[in-house]
């Protein structure tokens, strides 16, 4: 683990992904008490993009990163929708190039 910076301690530090199957996606029922799912469409079959490897089971429209869903527009390759989800009361830091969290 790299050393924190003067003021700062350093969480640990977390290796960016390059093909995202460890991410979770956004989590409809973050709200504890509460359920927000993602959105829908009647015809998503015929304008979302389906995704290249979904896992059995899977919504295979979502792209799903950290904390975070998207799904895009199959012919003008633009976001539909995306959904996403945080704590603003635990704020955090993150050096993207080393990938270092720290508190804010």
């Amino acid at each position: 683990m790299d050393p924190p910076t003067f003021g700062q301690t350093a969480e640990r530090t977390i290796r960016p992904s390059t093909d995202y199957y460890d991410s979770d996606g956004y989590d409809p029922d973050f709200i504890p008490g509460y359920e927000v799912p993602l959105p829908s469409h009647r015809d998503m079959s015929r304008i979302a993009a389906r995704k290249a490897q979904a896992l059995s089971g899977a919504n295979i429209y979502e792209l799903q990163y950290h904390h975070f869903s998207i799904v895009m527009h199959r012919m003008q390759r633009l976001a539909l929708f995306a959904a996403c989800y945080i704590d603003g009361r635990k704020p955090k830091k993150v050096d993207r190039d080393i990938g270092a969290v720290s508190a804010s």
